[in-house]
């Protein structure tokens, strides 16, 4: 299956409170910090999720304003970085429809087939 998106981050787990930007489009994000919310852990612990708007990741204080809207639809994929727990970030932009269950499902599907997203053994 392939997903439509406008904007994608990468981010891998720094520490228990933060993950940092490892890749992005737009490159302006790449070093950006995001506090490791609850939702955030629940997908580096391996759950798919689609939303409506992209409120679950949230930067930490000090960051420069984003140029990501809270109101944009995301798709959150669990990936693992350098041996590292992360977040594939997909977003579409403000207005676009949201993903939706269907898109979670296939994303979760795609995520069990793919070795390139599940944690080395």
């Amino acid at each position: 299956m392939v997903f439509d998106f406008q904007q994608a981050i990468v981010l891998e787990e720094s520490d228990e409170a933060q993950l940092s930007c490892i890749a992005a489009t737009p490159t302006e994000l790449v070093g950006a910090r995001y506090r490791a919310s609850d939702f955030l852990k629940r997908v580096m612990a391996g759950r798919v999720c689609a939303t409506f708007c992209n409120t679950g990741s949230s930067r930490c204080a000090g960051e420069a304003p984003s140029v990501i809207a809270a109101n944009q639809p995301a798709l959150y994929f669990p990936i693992h970085v350098r041996s590292r727990r992360g977040v594939l970030m997909m977003l579409r932009p403000h207005g676009a429809p949201g993903y939706d269950r269907n898109s979670r499902r296939a994303g979760a599907k795609s995520f069990r087939c793919s070795p390139a997203l599940r944690s080395p053994p």
